[in-house]
């Protein structure tokens, strides 16, 4: 502004003859205030014996005022700093974690403020000449990398004293940060407010596994301080909000308090050190960012409680106990392309050659003897024909010496995809397999059109086991893929959308009347559904699949109603109740989140990824199996391993992108009339 940063300037010039330029002075107002760069314009006019007749150009006065500010300023309350750009002193810094490439400085006398960062990141681009403990003065610029806080363009430090302590680290715990979405710890945001300090954590677990990426095979894993791992609950998906078709829907939070954690990035642990999922430990370090990804970089970790992987279920008594299985194949398809076009069986778009089946078929067989322990009956879901399950059934006799029959019935899946069973000879006799309902219609609103309401038909086990029958239907109904989400975020329409839930929610009446007949026909023999329900244990506040079949459908915690009582009476019971919340998950899936949830900069894919662990994989019991019900676990072998592991495997290890699951069967335990709801 002329007067406060300039004496502006009027007049009269020329420029000699053979001369290119002239020089205009003015008169810059010094000041000690920092401030940002001014700018002033330049009007040449009236111009004579030359072309253009005026001339207008810009110039800038740089500011080389420093003031003084303490790290919580520099922060600022905000997403950003209030100086971006500017030149700063801060003093009497603690130095608190060295970086091959930069280093980190801790305020020991915070402002007190909860909503202002202590610490920050000291760009230095080389191998920093401080040490962990060193007390310095620093003169840099302020800048935002990527949505981080930085001090970049160091011209002076000086180290004033070393060996001091370091300031008290903020605790990561259960409570911080927050799991509330309507109390977050920085305001607005999860980690903004932490941002360059120290944090400890005591109780961690790790939610994913390493991840993988080109130059870094074993890289960040995600974590919770909560010792709560990253799981599905009930509602519906975070951010949405619930309509009023169902007002009584919960919210899924999107858990805002995962984070990650990259542990070899300031050498806490060896480089391509693997974590797994599910392991417990425990950490202090400093709170960075990457790529507008929040992220604690330790300075100490300690693995406190491995998950060991694999990690098998119990084998049980195999003399009264009857173990019942289900396991997603992962597209176990044959070596011939007669799929119906254009859909192919397998992911990868090509069927597999000779040698990439007997792999495959190996790998499946270590799961099934070794993590599954060779189940009596084992529902299987995606196999593509009888020949190739009964290829895998081969080669199990021929790993273990254990003799499983194959049962297949092809359905209408334009993949080619169908459930099947295994079942051991020597335990199980009287097989009756029935396929139900594959040539039940329905009305396609996309095309108003009657076509197939089952792509992969149920299929009905009936068989005894030491002399005493028992029943399973082996289910796969339509995924939960574009039923949640509107066309911004997703490649679905709200027309395909409607279209998806409308089919869910058929397929699951249908198969409810199906159990509901074997609990007329025979309610004293042990019935199990099992397999992949593509759906959750609980309601996601749209269509509740599974509570359909279970016989606890809430129409008013859904988008389409029953308008009656449930179809199933009494109710199935799901053993995933038997297991403790951090075990009830057999997939992992990415969602997509916002800033809250570690991502500083929300653009059009909303954010970050966050792993979410969900229990797609469920054994529902009615009354007379859960009276001999003993146990129910996952065989853990594909979920919680490093993708730098999973992708180098050759055994059970990444057999599938689910883990299957057995219960076990009391036999001896005889199912008395009158026991019935959830009591024993």
């Amino acid at each position: 502004m002329a007067g406060t940063d300039y004496t502006g300037a009027s007049g009269m010039g020329s420029i000699a003859a053979g001369a290119m330029s002239t020089t205009v002075s003015i008169n810059v107002i010094g000041n000690t205030t920092p401030q940002a760069d001014r700018s002033f314009s330049l009007n040449l006019i009236g111009i004579n014996g030359a072309l253009p007749n005026s001339l207008s150009a810009a110039a800038t006065i740089r500011n080389d005022d420093i003031g003084t500010h303490a790290i919580h300023d520099i922060q600022g309350a905000g997403a950003s700093s209030p100086i971006v750009g500017q030149g700063v002193n801060t003093l009497g810094n603690i130095v608190t974690a060295i970086g091959p490439n930069g280093f980190f400085i801790q305020d020991p006398n915070p402002d007190g403020s909860a909503m202002t960062s202590e610490g920050i990141y000291v760009s230095t681009l080389t191998a920093p000449t401080v040490f962990v403990g060193d007390k310095v003065n620093l003169t840099a610029k302020v800048i935002e990398y990527f949505g981080f806080t930085e001090l970049a363009e160091i011209s002076g430090l000086v180290i004033v004293s070393t060996g001091n302590p370091l300031p008290a680290a903020v605790v990561f715990d259960a409570n911080r940060p927050s799991q509330d979405l309507l109390s977050l710890s920085c305001g607005t945001t999860n980690f903004e407010c932490f941002e360059g300090m120290r944090v400890q954590i005591d109780n961690g677990i790790v939610a994913r596994a390493n991840q993988t990426f080109s130059a870094d095979p074993y890289a960040q894993i995600f974590a919770s301080a909560s010792g709560t791992r990253s799981l599905r609950t009930p509602g519906l998906l975070y951010p949405l909000t619930p309509g009023v078709a169902n007002p009584n829907a919960q919210q899924f939070n999107g858990n805002p308090h995962i984070f990650e954690i990259d542990t070899d990035a300031l050498g806490a642990v060896p480089a391509n050190t693997a974590i797994t999922g599910g392991s417990r430990f425990a950490a202090s370090g400093v709170v960075a960012c990457n790529l507008g990804d929040y992220e604690v970089w330790p300075t100490a970790f300690t693995v406190t409680e491995a998950n060991p992987i694999p990690r098998p279920v119990k084998s049980g008594q195999l003399g009264t106990e009857l173990r019942i299985g289900s396991f997603n194949l992962a597209r176990l398809c044959d070596t011939v392309a007669d799929s119906t076009l254009p859909y192919l069986c397998p992911a990868s778009g090509f069927e597999p050659t000779v040698a990439e089946l007997a792999l495959k078929v190996a790998r499946l067989s270590d799961y099934l003897g070794n993590v599954l322990r060779l189940p009596d009956v084992i529902g299987v879901e995606e196999a593509e024909k009888i020949t190739v399950l009964q290829m895998f059934a081969d080669k199990i006799s021929s790993d273990f010496g254990i003799t499983y029959s194959a049962y297949l019935e092809e359905g209408n899946d334009p993949e080619g995809l169908d459930v099947g069973n295994l079942v051991r000879g020597d335990r199980i006799g009287n097989v009756v397999i029935t396929q139900l309902d594959k040539n039940e219609m329905w009305l396609d609103p996309l095309d108003s059109q009657m076509h197939e309401l089952h792509t992969r038909p149920a299929l009905k086990l009936e068989a005894t086991f030491d002399g005493h029958p028992f029943a399973t239907i082996v289910i796969q109904p339509r995924s939960h893929n574009c039923v949640d989400v509107p066309s911004t975020i997703s490649s679905c329409t709200q027309v395909e959308i409607e279209r998806n839930r409308q089919m869910r929610f058929a397929q699951g009446k249908s198969i409810a009347m199906r159990v509901q007949q074997e609990h007329v026909a025979q309610s004293n023999r042990p019935l199990l559904v099992i397999g992949g329900f593509n759906d959750f244990p609980f309601g996601d506040g749209l269509v509740h699949l599974t509570g359909l079949i279970e016989g606890r459908y809430d129409d008013t915690s859904n988008v389409l109603h029953l308008d009656g009582p449930n179809i199933v009476a009494p109710p199935l019971w799901d053993a995933l109740k038997s297991l403790p919340a951090n075990e009830q998950y057999s997939y992992l899936f990415t969602e997509k989140f916002g800033e809250i949830l570690g991502h500083t900069q929300v653009g059009s894919d909303r954010g970050r990824d966050v792993p979410t662990l969900q229990a797609l994989d469920l054994a529902l019991l009615n009354d007379a199996a859960r009276a001999q019900f003993v146990d129910f676990e996952y065989g853990r072998a594909n979920l919680d391993v490093a993708a730098a592991d999973l992708n180098a495997s050759t055994t059970a290890v990444g057999t599938s992108y689910h883990d299957g699951f057995v219960v076990r069967l009391a036999t001896d335990r005889i199912f008395a009339d009158g026991f019935g709801g959830d009591q024993w």
